[in-house]
């Protein structure tokens, strides 16, 4: 029994050899293998996993030439991009010239100083790229490896922005985190920036060089949205794929999502976690109007139901359609308003869903049920059918809503809703500011709208059940519908 036990721990020791050394020869031309056999995770020492999204990173930096990824925070960028992608390339060729830039000239150093230890102690480094050594000089921010070419520029070298930068030419630059409130507030600061890199990084690229650009998003003006306009393949991967679920789960679970929301606030959230820039400047909600409806609905939250209608109160529920149960799809959403007698919009609730048919028939009903309220339903093109099927179900008195041009009108299209909001006619319901999780995604959709892009599904319904309110109580008395294009 001991010879056997013996037998049986040498042989998984061989085998567990054979499978590192397997490991190590594929490092050497992988990178997602190198990344797991060398790297280790900041906050626990353990070997890095890597995810897919760092997969993809790394199939966008062998394609292009020119890369922009803006990216979530805590997404790995820095180490993936910055301090692993240098090493793999020095280790493959050691005569590269690498420049990493980014906000500070602390923070640059940060990262030179990761390189460095990497390079210096890293027993995992050394397995796969034994020649990949200190050379001379081995400073703080600027380095070389030891390398089969004599030359005056550094293996490695980080700068501060508007930060001295040695030599003249230039293999690799990797811009990381340049960015921040800084040097993108106003239209001098991003033009500045923008000049100081040209004149000064992008004319020492040799020719076959490559550049990243890594980071979140701050302004539609700033350098890395100059870069995206100047031809650089550009790519956002926000904390969630497009149908809602955490692109790294193990790091960004929903509940950790939705926590850093509220923390961050809507305008922060949707920057540092969806990679969204913002200029309040140009934007057609303004970020004060929506704090004018936060302020008037303060210490108010959602209803489930309304047992009772106040005396001289109407209820409307907007429903924007998705009709077809499919990933891409967008959501169905029923938005819930109540009208005062002062003409004031309360928000009584937003629910959002991907629902086959006659689910939606049932939350129809459900909501009339629950808020006694008229239903405005969409009747453009296919969703017409889940208008006339709730219809001809139940006595829901639903009016059919046709869009068109009347969504840009400028007194009842979307944006008029930007300006009851200046006027204090919204109430959000909040508690200090946090809001429901379907309330912070309605006021995103306002402060991100733009009437170039797809304008958001709970947007779209709060503007149907608004103007429900607004020319429905004629149609429902006439028993028409409302063709909104001859307003």
């Amino acid at each position: 029994m001991l010879v056997r036990s013996q037998v049986s721990r040498s042989q998984l020791i061989r085998e567990a050899r054979a499978r590192r050394a397997l490991l190590v020869r594929l490092a050497r031309t992988d990178i997602n293998v190198f990344c797991e056999v060398v790297l280790k995770d900041e906050l626990t020492g353990a070997p890095v996993i890597q995810a897919p999204t760092h997969h993809a990173w790394h199939k966008l930096a062998d394609e292009h030439d020119r890369l922009l990824i803006w990216a979530h925070i805590e997404s790995g960028k820095t180490q993936q991009l910055s301090i692993a992608r240098t090493l793999f390339e020095l280790g493959r060729d050691p005569s590269l010239r690498n420049l990493v830039l980014s906000n500070t000239k602390t923070q640059a150093g940060k990262l030179a100083d990761s390189i460095r230890r990497y390079i210096e102690t890293s027993s995992d480094l050394r397995d796969v790229f034994p020649n990949l050594q200190p050379g001379e000089p081995w400073g703080s921010n600027a380095f070389s490896v030891k390398r089969p070419t004599i030359s005056k520029d550094p293996s490695v070298q980080t700068a501060g922005v508007h930060g001295n930068i040695l030599g003249a030419r230039l293999d690799r630059v990797l811009f990381d985190d340049v960015l921040d409130y800084e040097n993108t507030q106003t239209q001098d600061q991003r033009k500045g920036l923008i000049e100081w890199v040209a004149s000064t990084v992008l004319g020492r690229i040799v020719e076959g060089g490559r550049m990243r650009g890594v980071g979140t998003a701050f302004h539609p003006q700033d350098l890395y949205h100059h870069f995206a306009r100047s031809g650089w393949a550009a790519y956002r991967y926000p904390v969630v794929d497009a149908d809602g679920h955490p692109r790294w789960a193990e790091r960004w679970s929903l509940e950790r999502i939705a926590k850093k929301v509220q923390e961050l606030g809507p305008i922060e959230a949707q920057r540092q976690l969806m990679c969204e820039a913002r200029d309040d400047s140009t934007a057609r909600f303004k970020r004060d109007w929506i704090e004018i409806g936060l302020r008037l609905g303060e210490g108010t939250s959602l209803a489930s139901a309304l047992h009772v209608l106040p005396p001289g109160y109407r209820t409307y529920t907007g429903v924007d359609l998705a009709v077809q149960q499919r990933d891409a799809n967008d959501w169905t959403v029923l938005f819930t308003i109540a009208i005062d007698p002062h003409g004031n919009r309360n928000v009584l609730n937003i629910e959002a869903a991907k629902l086959a048919g006659p689910e939606i028939v049932q939350k129809i009903n459900q909501a009339h049920q629950r808020y006694q309220s008229i239903v405005i339903v969409e009747n453009n093109a296919a969703q017409d059918y889940i208008r006339q099927f709730a219809v001809a179900g139940s006595a829901v008195p639903i009016i059919p809503f046709t869009t068109g041009r009347n969504k840009a009108h400028p007194e009842f299209g979307i944006e008029s809703l930007a300006t009851e909001m200046s006027q204090g006619k919204w109430r959000i319901p909040n508690h200090n500011g946090k809001m429901a999780p379907e309330v912070a995604l309605w006021v995103d959709e306002m402060l991100f709208y733009s009437p170039a892009a797809h304008t958001g599904d709970r947007l779209m319904a709060s503007w149907f059940a608004r103007e429900g309110a607004r020319l429905g109580v004629r149609a429902i008395e006439n028993h028409t519908s409302v063709d909104f294009n001859r307003r």
